[in-house]
């Protein structure tokens, strides 16, 4: 897929996709799509529409140094939405330009249609104006590895970093730079609150989390806080500078959190 194709690509190296939603919904278990340098406009959803990877032939959407996507209008939805399972998604650049509450979304299409083994490495997700990142409902066995979130908020607008909601099973959250964010670097509220557009969901509490290698700095608010969640492990963080409010901390734990384990963080500067 290359922004400076022509309409009418087929995938090719001669005659690559110049529209990212036509490739995604091309793809087939197996298949990698290497996503070239350059700016794609518009709202792009791994859906209903696409396939599923499968255990033994993921779908794989790489891109170069460079690639960027950014919200193409004025609807409020995530830049980049993904609710099929068995995906990889490498390397993209998520600029959300103030424009939309949520950078990236992750997350079943429905209860009885979870998503699962979603991996997302080396992204940037910035400029969100309510979430860098969100995870969930019905996600199940996904990593966010060697990501950025950063900058996200605005003077009218406090965004966390990262937020993860309810139905949320085997998430590992490792290798992060999550920084300069105007509310927590991670919130997890409690499962009785849904994001918007989920609200007819059943949820239970977020279950097997794993948060640990990662660097949160310099947010608006707490480095992490926690308000529910089981079997939750904190381990090998630098959390530091949260001096922006009188109540923040470096980690937050609180409410309906069962069968936490905090280990070896180095944690400083915080109120």
């Amino acid at each position: 897929a290359d922004p400076a194709g022509v309409p009418g690509g087929i995938g090719t190296e001669e005659a690559p996709f110049e529209d990212l939603q036509v490739a995604l919904r091309a793809l087939e278990p197996g298949d990698r799509l290497v996503v070239k340098k350059g700016v794609f406009r518009g709202h792009f959803a791994v859906d209903d529409l696409c396939q599923r990877g499968e255990e033994d032939a993921p779908i794989q959407v790489i891109a170069e140094p460079g690639a960027t996507l950014t919200p193409g209008d004025d609807q409020d939805v995530p830049v980049l939405r993904l609710n099929r399972s068995h995906w990889m998604i490498q390397g993209l650049d998520i600029d959300a330009e103030s424009r939309v509450d949520r950078a990236v979304h992750v997350a079943g299409i429905a209860s009885n249609s979870p998503a699962s083994h979603v991996i997302l490495a080396g992204l940037r997700a910035t400029g969100a104006r309510r979430v860098g990142i969100a995870f969930g409902p019905d996600l199940r066995s996904s990593k966010l590895i060697n990501a950025q979130i950063d900058n996200n908020g605005d003077g009218d607008n406090a965004a966390d970093g990262l937020r993860i909601y309810g139905n949320v099973d085997g998430l590992e959250l490792a290798g992060l730079r999550v920084h300069d964010n105007s509310a927590d670097g991670l919130h997890l509220p409690n499962h009785r609150d849904p994001p918007a557009g989920f609200e007819d969901r059943p949820l239970g509490a977020p279950t097997d989390l794993s948060i640990h290698s990662s660097r949160f700095h310099d947010n608006g608010d707490d480095g992490l806080e926690l308000r529910d969640g089981r079997e939750v492990e904190v381990q090998a963080l630098r959390v530091w500078n949260h001096l922006q409010r009188e109540n923040s901390a470096c980690i937050k734990i609180q409410g309906a959190v069962t069968d936490a384990q905090l280990e070896n963080n180095h944690l400083a500067e915080c109120t």
